[in-house]
């Protein structure tokens, strides 16, 4: 279990070192290629660092060009035409409108999934406008290269409209159901009687079959915590240390071993969505990990739904703000009542009692 979490705070860093090598090859103006396989290890935030790096070094902030930003005074232009006000302040770091349109081309093309959980043997490359180059004479190639894929639909789509209409000698009849026959023996058994064997037909059970039960959200969360919570969770809690004693064989070992990984990856992946949202300054990744060692997984309580990893997750970041002041007042700032931890967990379906209810199932757990 603990070479599992290793593994993943490993894994978690390893792609972080890349990222921080592409951006520091961003940092001075490359080709197209470069660009564009950058993007398989860049998130919309780390492009926007790169764009603020190069800005300090006073390049344009599009990795492709080489020319020094332009300067604007002010950052509002009103257009007399339009008669509408525009800001501008964001042209400041490009030099030109155009590098401007490509390099917002290029951001909205990479994608917000975290490094280390991407496919990047199946990573769809992003397009990329080389310097000087129009946008528009891109999005017109892609938007006719687009048009190319339904020019089999429209070609079944002239063929059937150019068809000849049906002969008018054509006619349609219905078919006409004869009267049925009676049978010929008044014993409704008689026609499988096989010299003295009768077959049985097994009659209906009529007993009424119990409908299905279903849990609601409240009902999901606090039954899977309550079987993944062991005595370690609250020790954790109480000491702030791990301590995993499981006596199982390899291949049970190696079973939890996989389960974890899969609960785990859920959990962070919840983690990097509700992040920014919150928002979360503190680095408490190893904290997350750390207390997922303590849980024991089976079958059942790996098999989440995305709604059901980001209500635990909440539980969880809810959970360890109690041993850590710097998570606390990052989801609480203020006593308001409507501060975005609590709009977040609205937005789920829940309410602040029901989740320190949560909360009081894996920090006094017993089992």
């Amino acid at each position: 279990m603990a070479s599992l979490a290793q593994n993943l705070v490993d894994t978690r860093r390893k792609y972080d070192k890349i990222t921080l090598q592409w951006q520091e090859t961003l940092y001075q103006p490359v080709d197209c290629e470069v660009l564009r396989e950058s993007a398989k290890f860049l998130q919309p935030q780390h492009y926007n660092e790169v764009i603020e790096e190069r800005n300090v070094d006073n390049l344009c902030g599009y990795p492709v060009c080489s020319k020094p930003r332009q300067q604007i005074d002010g950052n509002y232009r009103i257009s007399l035409k339009a008669r509408e006000v525009y800001e501008v302040s964001e042209l400041n770091c490009f030099c030109s409108r155009t590098c401007y349109i490509a390099s917002k081309f290029f951001l909205s093309q990479l994608s917000p999934e975290p490094i280390y959980l991407r496919n990047l043997d199946k990573w769809i490359s992003v397009k990329v406008i080389p310097v000087g180059v129009d946008a528009r004479q891109v999005l017109t190639k892609e938007t006719e290269s687009t048009r190319q894929i339904d020019l089999g639909s429209e070609y079944v789509k002239a063929v059937t409209n150019n068809l000849p209409p049906a002969p008018s000698d054509i006619v349609i009849k219905e078919k006409v159901n004869e009267a049925p026959v009676d049978p010929l023996s008044c014993n409704k058994q008689a026609h499988d009687a096989v010299e003295g064997f009768r077959v049985k037909v097994p009659a209906k059970d009529r007993r009424r079959t119990k409908k299905e039960l279903t849990l609601t959200m409240f009902g999901k969360i606090w039954t899977t915590l309550d079987r993944i919570t062991t005595t370690n969770t609250r020790m954790y809690f109480k000491n702030n240390e791990v301590k995993v004693n499981y006596t199982v064989d390899s291949d049970q070992y190696e079973l939890m071993m996989t389960r974890s990984n899969i609960f785990s990856e859920k959990i962070l992946a919840s983690y990097n969505f509700i992040r920014p949202i919150l928002p979360i300054t503190v680095d408490i990744v190893d904290d997350l990990v750390n207390l997922m060692r303590t849980f024991k997984l089976d079958r059942q309580s790996v098999m989440l739904t995305e709604a059901e990893s980001n209500v635990l997750c909440m539980v969880f970041l809810y959970a360890l703000s109690m041993n850590i002041p710097e998570l606390h007042k990052n989801i609480f700032p203020t006593d308001d009542t409507n501060n975005n931890f609590k709009k977040t967990l609205e937005s789920m379906g829940l309410t602040m009692e029901e989740l320190e209810a949560f909360t009081r199932v894996i920090r006094v757990a017993s089992t």
